[in-house]
């Protein structure tokens, strides 16, 4: 969004909201370079009336692989959770996701303890 370095990316859902950045981070004279990126995704809590969506509960299984692509180098993937193996083959709904981890929602009046 303007002014504070994220990007507004159009996910073709109205309801999810996606927003990315990248900087490059301060460090000691001599240090080698480094590039840091974040990304965050909004997605609803509740169907409502998403036809193609479903309420998800205070925990729900997640798994988000992300591919750092370097045309000298090739790919690498870095999925969460960390135990959970590389995927292969196509994208797509016959795709088999090796392993989920547990995303929570926590309370707001609580939060995390």
């Amino acid at each position: 969004t303007s002014g504070s370095g994220w990007s507004q990316v159009t996910s073709g859902y109205p309801t999810i909201d996606i927003k990315v950045r990248s900087w490059q981070p301060s460090r000691p004279t001599g240090s080698p370079d480094e590039k840091a990126w974040s990304i965050e995704i909004s997605i609803p809590r509740l169907a409502g009336g998403n036809v193609n969506w479903l309420d998800l509960a205070d925990g729900f299984g997640a798994y988000i692989n992300i591919t750092r692509v370097n045309p000298n180098l090739g790919a690498i993937q870095n999925a969460f959770p960390e135990t959970a193996t590389p995927l292969t083959g196509v994208v797509g709904p016959g795709l088999v996701i090796p392993l989920y981890g547990t995303a929570l929602i926590p309370d707001p009046e609580i939060g995390y303890s």
